[in-house]
């Protein structure tokens, strides 16, 4: 009876083991997938009032001019000032590459939205290229209005 026991553990074992294998094979590689950075919650205004966050990713696939690129969208709620108006931040990216130490900001940019209650569907992916260098790259995204700054950390390969 045990030697029956035995045999199914180790069945047991063997099929564990080649569906982690098969896991392995058909997951994506870490390259291949964005890391989302916790947003900056911001107060929003030039047009509008309200507030929302400015949402931000990391896409090693997707990098602009061929530098480690940012990519940031505005998503707010608020009351236009005027029909058809808009709400929106200057956000400034600061950067530390932890592995060599370098840092730096880079020059404010304007982002709107213009959708008072949904979502911001005309709003684009704006690329915020970070002249990091390889390695780990921590970021801290700030707005021109009162916030809490959004911070997070990839690796640029």
């Amino acid at each position: 009876m045990k030697s029956g026991a035995a045999v199914h553990g180790y069945r047991g074992m063997t099929a564990l083991t080649l569906a982690a294998g098969a896991l392995a094979l058909t997951a994506p590689t870490a390259s291949a997938i964005p890391v989302g950075v916790p947003p900056a919650r911001t107060v929003c205004g030039g047009g509008g009032t309200g507030i929302g966050m400015i949402a931000a990713q990391y896409d090693p696939d997707r990098n602009y001019s061929g530098s480690p690129t940012l990519w940031i969208r505005p998503e707010f709620v608020f009351t236009p000032d005027v029909p058809g108006g808009s709400c929106g931040v200057e956000v400034t990216v600061y950067w530390r590459n932890s592995d060599t130490g370098e840092l730096g900001s880079l020059p404010p940019i304007w982002v709107d939205d213009d959708t008072p209650t949904g979502e911001n569907v005309h709003g684009h992916w704006v690329p915020v290229t970070i002249p990091s260098g390889l390695g780990r790259a921590e970021v801290l995204i700030a707005t021109n209005y009162p916030h809490m700054p959004g911070k997070g950390t990839f690796v640029v390969t």
